[in-house]
């Protein structure tokens, strides 16, 4: 479980909270989607899930570690992984291969196991046409489903996507999203969707609506979503097409 206890953060020289006693808790299993409005909070909190950044005050506590300990941050990383973006922010490697091996290499891995998870990642998310490829030489999608695989290979119990699919066309998108669900399910680990997508918020198992730096509600996103002004009064806009389609479930 990832708990957030009445967590606040000031970015440094920043005039407001970001967040503003922010408390929740998320479970080890299944896909919880979070929205919110711009300046909400949401990408302050993924990089406190673990450990990037550090509450100024309350506490983040991952499967029972305090992210704000140092000798913990490392366990706390391994347990969290996040995907941004921007995939060009996390590339470090000259071919998707060497990518994806990356990590496991810093973790130790040996040969034979890490050459035999890089194969099975490249299958699983479909990249093996591009194994010898320079990543910055993909497509969009492409090259987020790179960044998406090198942190999934790592197996953390935990996948934060920061908005990772909001540059994507809506079928990159799809494909992207089934991708991660079968990672998922593959690994019994937990999936923190945040997006300003409602139709990827129905897929979650349940939704978190932030609101200037706090929760403003959650529950099951179908009910959530069908609240159409109380969204809007936290700055969401539900389209039309996301309220039909609820209607026609």
């Amino acid at each position: 479980m990832i708990e957030f206890r009445n967590v606040t953060y000031r970015y440094p020289g920043g005039s407001r909270q970001v967040l503003d006693g922010l408390s929740f808790r998320i479970p080890d299993e299944g896909i919880t989607a979070i929205m919110g409005a711009n300046g909400s909070g949401k990408s302050t909190a993924a990089l406190c899930m673990n450990g990037i950044l550090l509450p100024d005050s309350g506490s983040v506590v991952v499967d029972g570690t305090v992210t704000g300990e140092v000798s913990n941050h490392a366990a706390v990383r391994r347990t969290v992984g996040i995907v941004f973006q921007n995939p060009n922010h996390q590339f470090t490697s000259l071919t998707v291969e060497r990518e994806l091996a990356f990590g496991l290499e810093n973790a130790g891995t040996d040969y034979d196991e890490m050459k035999e998870r890089v194969d099975e990642c490249l299958r699983l998310f479909e990249l093996e046409d591009y194994r010898t490829l320079l990543p910055a030489s993909l497509s969009g999608g492409e090259k987020q489903r790179v960044a998406l695989a090198a942190v999934a290979i790592l197996e953390p119990k935990y996948l934060v996507l920061d908005e990772a699919t909001s540059l994507l066309s809506p079928l990159t998108r799809k494909t992207i999203l089934r991708l991660i669900a079968l990672n998922a399910a593959k690994t019994r680990s937990a999936v923190i969707l945040i997006t300003q997508f409602p139709n990827e918020a129905m897929l979650a198992d349940r939704l978190m609506v932030f609101n200037a730096g706090s929760l403003g509600r959650e529950g099951v996103p179908g009910m959530l979503l069908r609240k159409v002004d109380d969204l809007r009064s936290f700055g969401i806009q539900v389209p039309l097409s996301a309220r039909l389609e609820r209607h026609e479930h």
